[in-house]
């Protein structure tokens, strides 16, 4: 027996390896490249552990999954450095809310196998969840994916065998960069955009329908009308103005990542039955230039922010110019979505919503949406990572509600004529009031905008902003700094159409608008507002700003605006022309004044309901405005 052992540490030691038994109960160590011998022929051969027992006898034999003994007290232990092998076939569909039953054939013919664990996610969930499958009968493995993880939003998942050395395999190789992709059936999906009555809202459905539109809204709205609901889509014609919507039954039919408007006589919600899209990779939508209608084609929010211009099968960043064997390339990062008025830089993409994206390249582009949402990204604000001197948001309401926000700033990176910060305001529908930045003097670029940055001044810079409307309203004005202006600059806004002046101050403007007028927004110092005010030969004149309320009970509120430090008079007088009262007679400075009026004569009593006029004199100017006393 000593013989034999000496046989086979010569093995050993023309291998390069040192055995020290002395001082140790048990040792090990590593053979690279080894191959070990019994009776001059090879058995095995690779990588190998030896563990080393002194003064344990056992039987002389070879295994490459237990160990190697010898009657000398040499126990040597092969190590297992293949991974386990996965047979499986693969789940490409699935119905929602079923459980999904999985099975995996997983073998080692070494050290055996130690573990099989299925692990899966659905949209939208960044985290894998994991189940062990179970051992069956011979080599099969079988678990299932809950029916809470099988939805319309999609599922992927993949599967991970170990074996009794820690090997590790996948299935697909790759795993968890490469992933079995799951399309998930349903029924009947209801719209998470509930329509409200005789109001426009932008749809797209997140999933491929099994159906058409007849299909799909008919079954919940009705049989179509016009009177019962509209369903259009913007056709990007070159030449259409912007009214040119195509209508159903002319209008392109619902696919994954389709945009549409849809307006419904009643308040409603609709649902469609279909699949779920791939989860695994960018979903492509197809832009056409100029405006598209957009939405995303997952059941899940997806992040506006990571989607990616591809063309020619290369793929861009959207907001900056490429220029690519003669045409430019240039998507606007400014995702514009629609709840009654339109909000633009909008970072994710929530599903059944639409959503507007320009694209002003000199080509039909592909727009990559991306199931994945990248850390940092979500939820970040316009002009995000820009170096922003300073930025004036302005609005424009009626009857209290909203109707639009647009954005004015400084930049060290803007230009004073068109560049990536400046953001179109997309086409109007139906009834509408909006603010906007009219830009006809930009080439290509001419257009209507909804954020026009210019080049970083010492000074100040000016914008001409027009309020449009679809019809006669009563509109208010509003402005203010979203980053405070630097040091010495004031905030103005003019309306042209009046002659009139306000500082923030005095914001919300009240005026009548019945299809457009024109404002000027001038921020930036004294001297520059002088000059600007000088250049543009703004004819500035005294005048009522407003009265409110009006009908009134109690008191009434006038604003008076002067242009320059003056005496004013403000009297109320009878239809007939008698005197009332005197609301002020004084000098104001320049700029708008707040005064009331009691409703009490000269002689302090109140006077009777009717109708009043207020007179308004300074020098060289002379204004009425009618007042209706209730009460």
């Amino acid at each position: 027996m000593r013989g034999k052992l000496t046989a086979f540490m010569a093995v050993l030691t023309a291998l390069g390896v040192m055995l020290a038994f002395a001082g140790a109960a048990s040792a090990e160590y590593t053979l690279r490249a080894a191959g070990t011998a019994e009776g001059g022929g090879t058995s095995s051969g690779g990588d190998y552990s030896l563990t080393f027992t002194l003064g344990q006898t056992s039987p002389i034999g070879v295994s490459t999954n237990t160990n190697y003994s010898l009657s000398s007290g040499l126990v040597m232990m092969l190590l297992d450095v293949s991974p386990p092998l996965i047979l499986h076939q693969a789940s490409p569909s699935a119905a929602a809310r079923v459980a999904l039953g999985l099975e995996a054939n997983v073998g080692d013919d070494r050290t055996g196998v130690g573990s099989v664990t299925i692990f899966y996610r659905e949209g939208g969930i960044t985290a894998f969840r994991q189940k062990a499958m179970q051992h069956q009968t011979g080599s099969l493995y079988t678990a299932s994916i809950p029916p809470s993880a099988v939805t319309e939003k999609g599922l992927v998942y993949y599967i991970e065998a170990r074996d009794n050395a820690q090997n590790v395999s996948t299935y697909p190789a790759g795993a968890p960069d490469s992933l079995i992709g799951v399309l998930v059936t349903f029924e009947d999906l209801l719209s998470a955009v509930e329509m409200p009555a005789g109001q426009y809202r932008m749809i797209s459905l997140p999933g491929t329908p099994d159906g058409g539109i007849d299909d799909i809204l008919i079954d919940d709205l009705g049989d179509h009308s016009r009177t019962s609901w509209r369903l259009g889509r913007w056709n990007g014609e070159a030449g259409c103005d912007e009214e040119c919507y195509d209508e159903y039954p002319h209008v392109a039919p619902f696919a994954p990542g389709r945009g549409f408007w849809l307006i419904s006589r009643s308040k409603t919600r609709f649902d469609f039955s279909g699949t779920s899209v791939d989860i695994r990779q960018p979903h492509i939508l197809p832009l056409d230039m100029g405006w598209n209608q957009i939405g995303t084609p997952f059941g899940f929010l997806t992040d506006w922010l990571s989607t990616r211009i591809r063309f020619d099968g290369q793929t861009y960043a959207l907001d900056e110019e490429h220029v690519v064997d003669g045409d430019t390339l240039y998507v606007e990062d400014n995702l514009v979505s629609y709840d009654g008025t339109y909000h633009g830089h909008q970072s994710s993409l929530e599903p059944w919503d639409g959503y507007w994206v320009y694209n002003g390249s000199t080509q039909p582009v592909d727009l990559l949406v991306y199931p994945d949402i990248q850390a940092g990204l979500l939820g970040r604000g316009p002009y995000a990572g820009r170096p922003v001197d300073n930025l004036i948001a302005l609005s424009v309401s009626s009857r209290e509600t909203l109707k639009g926000t647009i954005l004015a700033g400084t930049s060290a990176e803007a230009r004073d004529g068109w560049d990536a910060m400046d953001h179109r305001e997309p086409p109007t529908i139906g009834e509408y009031l909006r603010l906007v930045f009219d830009r006809p003097d930009w080439g290509r670029r001419a257009g209507k905008y909804m954020s026009d940055m210019r080049r970083t001044a010492p000074e100040g810079c000016t914008w001409n902003l027009t309020a449009e409307s679809s019809g006669e309203t009563a509109a208010s004005l509003a402005a203010e700094s979203v980053l405070d202006l630097p040091a010495g600059w004031d905030l103005f806004v003019y309306d042209l159409e009046s002659g009139l002046k306000l500082g923030t101050a005095d914001m919300p403007y009240p005026f009548r608008l019945d299809g457009r007028r024109d404002f000027m927004l001038v921020a930036g110092t004294r001297q520059f507002v002088r000059a600007e005010e000088a250049d543009s030969r703004i004819d500035l004149k005294p005048q009522i700003v407003s009265t409110a309320p009006n009908p009134f009970a109690g008191d009434i509120r006038i604003s008076l605006f002067v242009p320059a430090r003056q005496r004013v008079k403000l009297g109320v007088y009878t239809v007939e022309g008698r005197h009332v009262s005197t609301v002020a007679d004084t000098y104001l400075e320049s700029g708008v004044h707040n005064l009331s009026w009691h409703g009490l004569s000269a002689a302090g009593e109140a006077v009777s309901p009717g109708i009043y006029f207020l007179r308004f004199e300074t020098e060289g100017s002379l204004e009425t405005r009618k007042i209706l006393k209730v009460n």
